[in-house]
């Protein structure tokens, strides 16, 4: 099996300020229609409903600002003209951590918009 091709592959949003808590609620939500198209993108564990760490390095947009700033530019360089988020706040400020992940989303599609 080679590398996955991450054009094909969903992807999720998440904090952009505050590392990523476990991963229990990402894992919980594989529906089978992701579950299939995250086989076809070559994630096989997922068949058994596991999320391995290197398949939520590559779905999940995590980490602090820079980061998932560069992986949302990332994702627009493979022509996506579309992009779905579904924030997750986390730490322990959860209203500031969905407040800053949304400022970025903002920014980022006014720059999108000036292209």
């Amino acid at each position: 099996m080679g590398a996955p091709d991450h054009r094909a592959t969903p992807r999720w949003g998440a904090d952009a300020h505050t590392p990523l808590e476990p991963m229990t609620t990402i894992r919980r939500r594989t529906t089978p229609i992701y579950q299939r198209i995250l086989m076809a993108a070559g994630f096989a564990e997922v068949a058994n409903n596991t999320w391995s760490d290197r398949m939520i390095d590559v779905v999940v947009l995590w980490g602090n600002e820079t980061r998932v700033e560069e992986r949302l530019w990332e994702l627009l360089s493979f022509r996506a003209t579309e992009v779905l988020v579904s924030p997750i706040a986390a730490g322990s400020n959860r209203t500031v951590s969905l407040d800053r992940t949304m400022r970025l989303l903002g920014r980022t599609a006014q720059a999108v918009a000036k292209e």
